[in-house]
Formats: C-alpha cells, structure tokens, sequence
C-alpha cells in the first residue's frame, strides 16, 4: 500500500520537513507519481526497523 506523506506522517509522527528530509537524505524510500510523493508500508516499516535502539542506563 502507498502512503502520501500526511499519512506518512500519521504513521510516524513526524513533520513535513522531517519527511522530506529523510527522503532526501535516502532514509526512507519515496516513488513519485507525476508530482506526487508515496511512501510504501514496506518503505515505513523498513525505516523504523533500522532505527538506532534508544540507549539504556547500565546498573
């Protein structure tokens, strides 16, 4: 299923700006359709899962 960035950005709770950037930047595949921009769910779910894991206190 293709994503438009507003739903895009439901999905992950990012901004606009921040969509675009990672897009830009090659984090989170797009496809263009005329001058639309999708996002897969595979494109979403690939993003989160390479993700940095978010650091623990050590005891």
């Amino acid at each position: 299923m293709l994503n438009t960035i507003s739903q895009t950005k439901q999905k992950i709770g990012l901004g606009t700006t921040k969509i675009y950037e990672l897009i830009g930047t090659g984090k989170l595949k797009a496809k263009k359709i005329g001058r639309r921009t999708f996002i897969s769910d595979e494109a979403i779910q690939d993003f989160v899962t390479n993700l940095d894991d978010y650091p623990t206190a050590n005891p």
